[in-house]
């Protein structure tokens, strides 16, 4: 539910958000706040999933919550220490270009608020509170939608209040996580003292969960953070600006399936706890189909009506960012089998194997993100925006594969089938939003804000339509059999009747 609701919240803040900011200041929020959450991801090392992992498999340990307590406030002091090195040795310059010193300081101040977010998130979803955390979820993106309402219709946009208005929400989402969890009676306080025994014993159990992904963090968030300042000096923000609208708009793509990965890692977790991994197969053939489909429903009308979304988010000041909306809707097709398939890797603690494909993969494309960013007389393209869009869908569609090639061998599972289903799916739905698009176009040219807007919504119903009677043609593009769709068809009217 909250996911609905957040689709159709975001989708609105996503209409004022780049109008207000405008494409530079739009650029510098998300190049800072990226670069921030490049460098916790570094911090954390893969911890947070191991937490999640072990919290799941036994939910009654409170003494990992202690240790895991004191892991989070030394990343906190950490990455304010890296700022502050950086600010008194006059690096900052350097390596956040044309960006003032308040505002890298913000950025980290955001990225550890959202990083404590998520992590109150999968506390919440270990231990099985998720329809509670969900209405919290609602409330928040509410919250968020009338202060940007507020910041606009006052046109007190700046990057400033940007910021500010980030950490209001994400304040009350923590706060919001946290009360949920300890009214549940989950979690109580103050927290378990440890031995040092006791703190030794769950350090070496983290380690052996995360050092295999030490080398492959470094490398990652090397790699992620460098593209963007790729970007930045050589293109400047304003193309950072259009590269983070077309990154924004296939977040909200992948968002259902974002809010799934930790229920269906649960559910792996638990069925490799007890060495089924017969289970394990079922779960991730039962569920991975479904869930891409449906992300692929929505980046592939997206990435087909690129043009309109540039204009209902941006307006014409973000106008040279279709291609780099096409190439990103694309992108978030992939991402979303990514994030459900790695879930295996956690969940069975096959982190050196994760590991390894990422190392092999971030290398391998990082001389292709350098041969489009960088300008002719350093031997590139110059290709700002839509060079790291194409680069990361290249990158994100062979870490995908290779992640699904080896989950699936693991739980014996036709790599070749769910190979088949995502190119049968991806062109199945955007040759449908195209003929969709030819239809209407025959009857709505789109000019200006309004005529975008419906050309957008009527495209959006035929399309919907068309869908529909796609999966009645072929059930088998959502992993189900005809007799499978129509019992679960049955059920709905059942319900519908019902009400």
């Amino acid at each position: 539910m909250s996911n609905l609701v957040g689709l159709g919240i975001n989708m609105i803040t996503q209409m004022i958000i780049p109008r207000g900011l405008g494409p530079q200041a739009y650029g510098d929020f998300h190049f800072l706040t990226k670069a921030f959450t490049n460098i916790i991801v570094f911090f954390n090392m893969g911890t947070s999933s191991a937490f999640f992992i072990k919290l799941s498999q036994n939910n009654k340990d409170k003494g990992l919550i202690t240790f895991y307590s004191f892991y989070i406030a030394s990343v906190i002091v950490l990455t304010f220490l890296l700022v502050i090195w950086l600010h008194l040795f006059g690096a900052l310059p350097h390596f956040f270009p044309d960006q003032q010193a308040i505002y890298v300081y913000m950025g980290a101040f955001w990225g550890l608020n959202l990083w404590l977010v998520q992590l109150a998130s999968i506390l919440g979803d270990a231990y099985g509170l998720t329809v509670a955390l969900e209405k919290v979820r609602i409330v928040q993106k509410l919250l968020g939608l009338f202060l940007i309402l507020g910041i606009y219709v006052t046109k007190s946009f700046s990057l400033m209040v940007f910021f500010v208005y980030h950490y209001v929400i994400l304040l009350f989402l923590s706060v919001g996580l946290v009360i949920v969890v300890l009214r549940a009676g989950m979690l109580t306080l103050p927290l378990e003292w440890l031995s040092k025994a006791q703190f030794m014993s769950y350090g070496h159990t983290f380690l052996i969960f995360v050092r295999p992904l030490i080398l492959f963090m470094v490398i990652y968030s090397a790699v992620e953070i460098t593209d963007r300042w790729l970007l930045q000096k050589f293109s400047g923000s304003i193309q950072q600006g259009y590269y983070s609208l077309g990154l924004q708009v296939s977040e909200l793509c992948i968002l259902f399936a974002s809010a799934m990965t930790p229920l269906l890692q649960r559910e792996l977790a638990k069925a490799f706890a007890e060495q089924n991994i017969q289970a394990m197969g079922v779960l991730f053939r039962r569920y991975l189909p479904p869930l891409y489909f449906l992300t692929a429903y929505l980046a592939g009308f997206i990435a087909i009506h690129a043009n309109n979304v540039v204009y209902i988010l941006g307006g014409e000041r973000f106008a040279q960012a279709e291609n780099v909306i096409f190439i990103m809707g694309l992108y978030a097709m992939q991402v979303a089998y990514g994030q459900l398939g790695s879930g295996v890797f956690y969940a069975t603690g096959q982190t050196k194997l994760l590991s390894q494909i990422g190392i092999f993969t971030t290398l391998l494309f990082f001389s292709v993100s350098y041969f489009l960013l960088v300008p002719s007389e350093m031997y590139g393209l110059g290709a700002g925006a839509v060079g790291l869009a194409t680069k990361m869908f290249l990158w994100n569609t062979t870490v995908v594969n290779l992640q699904i090639f080896f989950a699936s061998r693991f739980l014996r599972l036709s790599y070749r089938w769910f190979a088949v289903h995502q190119v049968m799916v991806s062109l199945a739905l955007l040759g449908v939003a195209w003929s969709g698009q030819v239809v209407v176009k025959q009857f709505i040219q789109a000019t200006d804000m309004s005529s975008h807007l419906t050309f957008f919504l009527l495209s959006g119903i035929l399309y919907t339509i068309l869908t529909i009677v796609l999966i009645f043609v072929a059930p088998g593009i959502l992993g189900v059999t005809r007799k499978e769709l129509k019992s679960f068809s049955n059920k709905a009217i059942g319900m519908l009747h019902k009400h």
